[in-house]
């Protein structure tokens, strides 16, 4: 397997920070802030988050919540937990302030053959649990709060919130709002006070296929697939009607908006929100002509039957993603061949690009597209709609043949390929820098020009295959605090290197 020989133009004395014979440094880019991990270096690190505007850093372990000050790498706190004891493990959910953990755990029962569902909820200062749910009344397997913690949402089908852990990783951020885009059935949904946890109501819902919790907590926005069969399989279409608003509160439908009749339909995996939550935007896609496609814009705040903008394309509207720019101000879609940038606030074209792709990043304050390919990345200029770079990255697969299957007529055998490595990305927030990363690299990158700006975790170069190692040494990296650092969880999830970015 031939790693692209462009990805590798490193130092080799850059920065690796998982390497056990080189320590990390600093530049006038990063200050290394250290290696962060629990009591037991054994311990796998479940969640984290930083407190105090990223003054501490919290750990949350299978065993140990654990407390760091970040600038001065020092334990401020370890506190033992039982969440886990004699249990197997569940998802836990974190509130955004820190201070409980929500904890769904599958329990063993007497005869260890069957199982059933626990919640709880722990305090993360004492490490205390605080509640257990009444599992007749609410056998709930899965949750999640609002961004500002006021509303926690819970629910009796683990597959309601699935497309949440597999939205997480994707390479980039196109919006807000989760397609679920398969068969979940029917689902009971629990609200409940976020600070308190005091039960405010439940509703019954039946094959969603996208949902959307709005920041404040007040309002959960869902759409309903229509339900097929396949093969005996059954699933939920992503095609919907009807979008249903419920007041979080007291359990009420406040309303249905209607997007799909028998003139148009919307695809819901197609749905956005931007990333500020202030406006949604949807592609509605005419039955008989794609002239006739309509890109629909909603402002949340005021969420009406008929859209604040109806937008009829010309020319027609391809079968697009939704792009925001991170500061929401403008979203994208192809249309002809080109891209087409829409301001939200207006509905106006604020600009039409012929040469450039689709952003997949959107980047230094809105001029730079970057269009995310398997094996390379091209920027364009989106002021002078030209391409200025484009760079060679890591994807690497492997495939194998099953020889106990069925040979076809030309005598083929079945083959599978299987994703090794490939290169993910991370923009900071005000999109003056992005992060490129696989297995065994870390690199911050300007995206005006596409140079590095500092390789904080490189490859180990073998001197006999005259190659370098794609041996990981990554889990997953990112931004924190708003851009403040970057962050980078080791392979088995035992620790957390930490940046602080000072450009």
């Amino acid at each position: 397997m031939k790693l692209a020989k462009g990805f590798f133009c490193l130092l080799i004395f850059s920065l690796a920070a998982f390497s056990q014979n080189t320590a990390p440094n600093s530049n006038g880019n990063v200050e290394y802030k250290g290696r962060f991990d629990l009591e037991n270096p054994r311990e796998q690190i479940k969640t984290y988050k930083f407190l105090d505007d990223g003054k501490s850093l919290l750990l949350i372990g299978e065993r140990h919540f654990q407390f760091w000050d970040v600038e001065n790498r020092e334990v401020l706190k370890i506190v033992p937990h039982e969440i886990a004891s004699n249990r197997k493990s569940g998802s836990w959910i974190l509130s955004p302030d820190g201070k409980k953990l929500v904890a769904f755990n599958v329990v063993p029962l007497e005869d260890a053959k069957t199982f059933e569902f626990v919640v709880s909820v722990w305090d993360v200062e004492t490490g205390r649990q605080i509640a257990v749910f009444d599992k007749e009344k609410h056998p709930e397997k899965a949750g999640k709060f609002s961004k500002d913690g006021s509303t926690l949402i819970t629910t009796d089908n683990p597959l309601f919130f699935v497309s949440d852990y597999l939205y997480e990783d994707r390479r980039t951020n196109v919006g807000e709002g989760i397609p679920l885009g398969l068969y979940v059935g029917n689902s009971k949904v629990s609200f409940w006070d976020g600070e308190t946890l005091e039960h405010r109501s439940d509703i019954s819902l039946t094959d969603v296929s996208w949902y959307f919790l709005t920041p404040d907590g007040e309002r959960l926005f869902t759409t309903q697939g229509e339900k097929k069969n396949l093969l005996g399989i059954p699933y939920s279409t992503e095609k919907a009607d009807f979008i249903s608003i419920w007041n979080t509160r007291n359990g009420q439908l406040e309303k249905q908006v209607p997007i799909g009749d028998d003139r148009y339909f919307v695809r819901t995996r197609k749905m956005q929100v931007s990333p500020d939550g202030k406006y949604l935007a949807l592609i509605q896609k005419s039955r008989k002509r794609d002239s006739d496609d309509r890109l629909l814009i909603w402002q949340m705040d005021e969420f009406g039957d008929k859209p604040k903008f109806s937008i009829k394309a010309n020319p027609k509207i391809s079968d697009s993603d939704l792009i925001y720019s991170p500061d929401g101000k403008f979203v994208a879609m192809e249309a002809g061949g080109k891209v087409q940038i829409y301001e939200l606030e207006t509905g106006k074209l604020a600009s039409q690009l012929r040469k450039a792709e689709m952003p997949d990043l959107w980047l230094a304050n809105n001029s730079v597209a970057i269009d995310i390919d398997e094996k390379k990345i091209k920027a364009f200029d989106m002021v002078s709609d030209r391409a200025i770079y484009q760079r060679r990255v890591v994807y690497e697969d492997y495939s194998t043949t099953d020889y106990t299957g069925s040979p076809d007529a030309e005598g083929n055998y079945p083959t599978a390929t299987e994703i090794i490595n490939f290169t993910r990305f991370s923009a900071r927030k005000d999109g003056d820098a992005f992060l490129m990363f696989h297995n065994s690299s870390l690199e911050v990158v300007d995206p005006t020009s596409g140079r590095s700006i500092v390789n904080l975790i490189t490859p180990k170069y073998d001197l006999k295959k005259k190659k370098f190692s794609s041996e990981k040494l990554i889990y997953k990296a990112g931004w924190a605090v708003d851009g403040k650092y970057i962050f980078a969880f080791n392979s088995d999830r035992t620790a957390i290197e930490i940046w602080q970015y000072l450009k």
